[in-house]
């Protein structure tokens, strides 16, 4: 990890950051994210999936006292998704200071069956004449 050194920097140009704390569990049919975020409100938060939905993105801001100011400390979180959950039913809640976020994992399809529907007649699109 790159250190800087004196950096020359102005009193408005310090950046605060901060890293919440986070805990991962899975059962059969869904992971959970639980982030603590205290002190963070609902609209200093963003939740987005990136890299065609591979990698959960977690972005937030929290205000915190540093040298006897009020000053903003922001966050950023990524999580790796696997091709096994249903990117369209995650969703999330802000309770009490923790951000809990579930995935769903897609059902395995296994060995279902389903009828094929057969037309009678040449394929009207005129493929494999």
């Amino acid at each position: 990890m790159p250190v800087l050194h004196d950096l020359d920097r102005g009193e408005d140009l310090i950046i605060h950051h901060s890293s919440p704390g986070y805990e991962i569990n899975e059962n059969e049919t869904h992971y959970q994210i639980a982030l603590d975020v205290p002190g963070v409100h609902l609209r200093d938060l963003t939740l987005q999936l990136e890299e065609y939905g591979h990698m959960l993105y977690v972005m937030g801001s929290r205000l915190i006292h540093y040298d006897g100011e009020l000053c903003q400390a922001k966050f950023e979180k990524r999580f790796r998704i696997g091709n096994n959950i249903d990117h369209d039913a995650i969703t999330a809640h802000l309770s009490e200071g923790v951000l809990l976020v579930t995935a769903p994992k897609l059902r395995p399809e296994g060995n279902k069956s389903r009828r094929i529907f057969i037309f009678e007649g040449q394929d009207p699109l005129g493929r494999f004449e």
